[in-house]
């Protein structure tokens, strides 16, 4: 949490890394997800007021520097299976 002393609004943030998305976002017709990798183009963190995160979603490693977004299940489940 940061507190702006001018203002005193207190936000919480996260510090993020930016993934690209491969093929387009398109979800994978073999496995049923979508891929993303590694972001290589210009600044790949970023620091947000956490307000604005809509969800989040457990990264499986698929190998060739991708990793799958595992929309299926949730993160508790995810964390009591791994």
């Amino acid at each position: 949490m940061i507190r702006n002393v001018r203002t005193e609004v207190v936000s919480s943030l996260a510090f993020l890394q930016v993934l690209d998305l491969v093929n387009g976002g398109r979800f994978n017709r073999a496995g049923g997800h979508i891929r993303v990798c590694i972001w290589h183009y210009g600044r790949d963190m970023r620091l947000i007021d956490i307000g604005g995160m809509v969800g989040q979603a457990p990264l499986v490693p698929y190998g060739n520097g991708q990793l799958l977004v595992n929309h299926r299940i949730d993160l508790g489940t995810f964390n009591a299976i791994y």
